[in-house]
């Protein structure tokens, strides 16, 4: 097994372990996008230490003194042990320039012990490149500092022109669905991704010390980074939900067509996705109920983040509102309550006091004991006795709606013993038949037939109803003649009942 080590150096994380991290990120960051990213280009060793001394410049608040500082004679290699040179003290002709210099190679010295960088020799000239590992963690954490938002709408676009080529060219776009499913599932964890943002943009709000910080919180991270990006795909052409029934339709149209599922599995076999032609079956089935459930649940996550994001809005309003109460507008307010108590205290000095009463804005003192302050007495309880209850009567129209209700339901999702009773009344035991040939007179036989169908074409382990089925009937969906009736037209298959098991109707299944 692979370890996470095996491609990384197990220092890689330390320079994020100390005081200077945030300078060793602002490095990385921009030099990566410097040197690594775009063009292959492989810079010198003086290069990149001059590149560190721009980022120093434009950066000087960043750097933290350390003990001990690096140079040259302290890179790493596989016979020598690391070793570590104080730092100098001593005057130059330009002291802030040399010390500027220092760090640099300092820095550089560290990248390259922790494995972000490696140094390759030709002759006299040293160039510096950046591991794969480590590039490719490189990019990932600048992909992370560049937008706290997730543009999933790139994602949906490709996922419905993989589906909609693999149906139109099923030979030759056949892997696209393959790696249509696999972008289903980040399409999944960029939602996930959002909702999380979401949450850290409110706790960082809370955790928030002042008003004018909270502000700052939301405006930033929430208005300006995820709300009005995110507002401006809803109300575009590249929003998920705007591509969610065509996506839904053509899986519908593939997994319905056996002849298409047999040509995709085809072409997973020969790509080596799997050594069997079943398993390559299996695989496409299983890959497109993946991404059919990701879409048909995408509703539902997009309701989840918008109540948040509702929420947020809410606060947000409170926020605004209440920041416009400043200390100007409380002076102004408080001051005719202020002036108030100052007239009634000076009314109250005037008043003529007797020995020993203390003056106060009560000028009158009331005597603690009178007869006009004794406690009221309690009403008498009333005696509990009999009393008529109304009852609300049933609304007709309103009980005979639920039973429709119920009874469409139990004829639109067709059980396991009324599929098997429909069976049984058409093929004998031990007899395999044409499902052509089997008799739809009424809409309940249609609906019966059309969850046999589906049956036929699904994994007995992802679904009861077709573990059920397949107990006393087996199906073969490569031969058949076409199904066509009143009701509906597909292709054809073939159904053998096993045995001659009877199922009983409901009334007799106690």
């Amino acid at each position: 097994m692979s370890s996470l080590f095996g491609h990384l150096s197990e220092d890689i994380f330390m320079v994020f372990s100390g005081t200077n991290r945030r300078l060793y990120e602002e490095v990385l960051f921009r030099m990566y996008r410097h040197f690594f990213s775009a063009e292959v280009i492989f810079p010198r060793r003086q290069d990149v230490e001059h590149f560190i001394y721009r980022v120093l410049t434009d950066n000087p608040t960043l750097w933290h003194d350390e003990d001990e500082m690096l140079s040259f004679t302290d890179l790493r290699s596989d016979k020598r042990r690391l070793r570590r040179v104080r730092k100098k003290t001593g005057s130059s002709k330009d002291e802030a320039t040399d010390r500027a210099m220092l760090r640099a190679r300092h820095i550089y010295v560290r990248l390259v012990n922790t494995g972000w960088l490696e140094e390759s020799h030709f002759g006299m000239r040293i160039n510096v490149d950046m591991p794969h590992g480590a590039m490719r963690l490189a990019q990932f954490l600048s992909d992370l500092r560049e937008d706290i938002s997730t543009n999933y709408s790139g994602l949906v676009v490709q996922i419905r022109q993989a589906v909609h080529a693999c149906k139109s060219d099923p030979e030759g776009q056949g892997m696209g669905l393959r790696q249509a499913a696999d972008s289903a599932v980040r399409f999944t964890r960029s939602l996930r991704s959002i909702f999380s943002t979401l949450k850290a943009i409110e706790r960082s709000m809370l955790e928030a010390e002042g008003l004018k910080e909270r502000l700052r919180t939301l405006m930033e991270d929430f208005v300006g980074q995820l709300f009005l990006k995110d507002f401006k795909e809803l109300h575009t052409s590249s929003h998920p939900a705007s591509h969610q029934s065509e996506i839904v339709l053509n899986i519908s149209d593939i997994q319905s067509l056996p002849a298409t599922i047999e040509v995709i599995g085809q072409t997973y076999l020969r790509n080596n996705v799997h050594g069997h032609i079943d398993d390559c079956r299996d695989q496409v089935q299983s890959d497109l109920e993946s991404l059919s459930l990701s879409f048909r649940r995408i509703d539902a996550l997009f309701e989840t983040i918008t109540q948040f994001r509702l929420r947020l809005e809410g606060k947000l309003r409170s926020t605004i509102r209440y920041a416009g109460i400043n200390t100007e507008g409380l002076r102004q307010s408080v001051r005719p309550v202020i002036q108030q108590l100052n007239d009634i205290l000076n009314r109250c000095d005037n008043l003529e006091t007797t020995p020993g009463q203390v003056p106060s804005l009560a000028c009158d003192v009331p005597n603690p004991i009178s007869a006009d302050l004794l406690a009221t007495p309690r009403t008498p309880r009333k005696p509990v006795g009999d009393v008529e209850i109304e009852i609300r009567e049933k609304d007709p129209f309103v009980e005979w709606l639920k039973e429709m209700k119920r009874r469409f339901g139990n004829r639109i999702d067709v059980s396991p013993k009324v599929a098997m009773r429909f069976l049984e009344k058409q093929i004998p035991p031990q007899y395999t038949q044409e499902a052509n040939y089997i008799k739809v007179e009424t809409i309940d036989d249609a609906l019966a037939l059309i969850a046999v169908r589906t049956a036929a074409y699904r994994n007995p382990q992802d679904d009861a109803f077709t573990r059920k089925l397949r107990q006393h009937f087996e199906f073969d969906v490569t031969h058949g003649m076409e199904v066509e009736n009143k009701f509906f037209r597909c292709d054809g298959f073939r159904i053998k009942r096993i045995g001659d098991h009877q199922t009983l109707p409901d009334a007799f299944s106690e």
